[in-house]
This record gives structure tokens, C-alpha cells and sequence, in this order.
């Protein structure tokens, strides 16, 4: 009986070769996948803890409520998706107010959350720092955040064209870089009446302990999110 041939010419070795080289993608493929499979289930727990914290300590409320909520710093992002998510589902425009981001940077978190963000109006506090840009159509700009009357006006000014609007501050927290606590503390007071006199709820994040003390005196509810 002849002895088997396990010798390997140049053809099969080829085959053999690519068929590993396949395989290794495969795997590497699908362990990417996963990976962003995980990722992706850790920011939706994040999010959905966020979202029971809020109708915990948030129950549903209508009405030109203020609420002032006082968020770690790294669940800043996530609180402001679930806010505009919960905005949105309950047949209202979000108004936010960037003060740690631009229009743009925000635009795609929207989107990357599935978010369509024509849906939502920004008032960017941010951009004008950098360069000059004209208002769109779902934003608006401010020259910088040292200018509380000019934000002011911004805001007053949505409430001609729209009364659908329920606003989200993004930070409390970065106007102390450009006014005093006192300045702070004016100039929130004077947000939560304007739009109590316009029928418009708000949301006021911030995380600064400092803060806290004096500015829960114009709030009707008050929420602590990931501390």
C-alpha cells in the first residue's frame, strides 16, 4: 500500500493561506462588532438610568415648571440626549442653550443618538467666540456668553414665532468663567419668570456645589442625576 501524500503543493498552500487570512478578518470583524455592541449597551444603561432618575425625582409635570438638576459632570452628555429624547416624545420643541459645545458638535450627537436635529432648536453661545455666523433656521447665535442681555433677548425673541418650547440650559456651571455668582443668580431668576410668563418649562444643569444653595430658591423641583 503506497504511503500517503501529505505533501502541500504551491496551489493548495495559496488556498490555505487566504481561507486563515479570511477566517482572522471574520473574527476580527466580529469581535469589533461586539465591542461596539457592548459600547453601545453601556451608553443605553447610562441613559436609561439617567431617564428613571429624572421620572423619579421628575415626575411628569405640565405647565411652565423650572427645575434645576445637578448632574456629575460625565453624565452631562446623556442627560442632555434623554432631556431632548423626553422633550420630543412628549410633542415639544427642545430650545437648547450651548454654552459647552457648538451647533455643530451638537448637531452630530443628535444625529449619532438618532436624533433628527431639525427637530431641535439651539441657541449656540459658543461659535461667535471663534468666528462670525449668521442665524439659521433652528439656530441662533449670541457673540459670547458674557452678554446676558443679548442671551436674554434671544430667548424672548423664540417665543414670537413659537410656544411649543421647553428649554435646557446646558451648564450653569460655565457662566461663572464670565460673571459672578450674584451676576449668576440675577440673571437665572430673570430666565425662570420670562418663561413661566411664556408657558414654557425649563431645565437647568449644572454641578457646581457653590451654586446650589442660592439657586434653588427659583426652581419648582429639583433633581440630582449621577452624584
Amino acid at each position: 500500500m503506497p504511503a500517503a501524500d501529505y505533501s502541500m503543493g504551491p496551489e493548495r498552500y495559496e488556498k490555505l493561506q487566504r481561507l486563515l487570512s479570511d477566517q482572522k478578518s471574520i473574527a476580527l470583524e466580529i469581535d469589533n462588532q461586539l465591542k461596539q455592541f457592548e459600547q453601545l449597551q453601556s451608553v443605553l444603561s447610562g441613559q436609561s438610568k439617567i431617564s428613571l432618575e429624572l421620572d423619579r425625582q421628575l415626575p411628569e409635570k405640565s405647565g411652565p415648571f423650572q427645575a434645576l438638576v445637578k448632574i456629575a459632570p460625565e453624565t452631562l452628555g446623556d442627560t442632555l440626549l434623554v432631556l431632548v429624547k423626553k422633550i420630543i416624545s412628549g410633542g415639544k420643541t427642545p430650545a437648547i442653550v450651548l454654552t459647552t459645545k457648538n451647533y455643530k458638535l451638537m448637531s452630530s450627537v443628535l444625529m449619532e443618538a438618532g436624533i433628527n436635529s431639525e427637530k431641535v432648536f439651539m441657541i449656540d453661545c459658543v461659535t461667535k467666540n471663534i468666528f462670525n455666523e449668521k442665524d439659521k433656521r433652528n439656530v441662533v447665535f449670541v457673540d459670547s456668553l458674557e452678554d446676558f442681555p443679548q442671551l436674554g433677548i434671544k430667548i424672548i425673541n423664540l417665543f414670537e414665532s413659537r410656544s411649543d418650547i421647553v428649554f435646557i440650559f446646558d451648564s450653569l456651571d460655565i457662566m461663572s468663567f464670565y460673571h459672578s455668582n450674584e451676576s449668576i443668580f440675577k440673571f437665572v431668576h430673570s430666565m425662570t419668570k420670562i418663561l413661566r410668563k411664556n408657558s414654557a418649562a425649563g431645565y437647568y444643569l449644572f454641578g457646581s456645589n457653590s451654586l446650589a444653595p442660592q439657586l434653588s430658591q427659583f426652581f419648582d423641583y429639583a433633581a440630582e442625576i449621577g452624584l
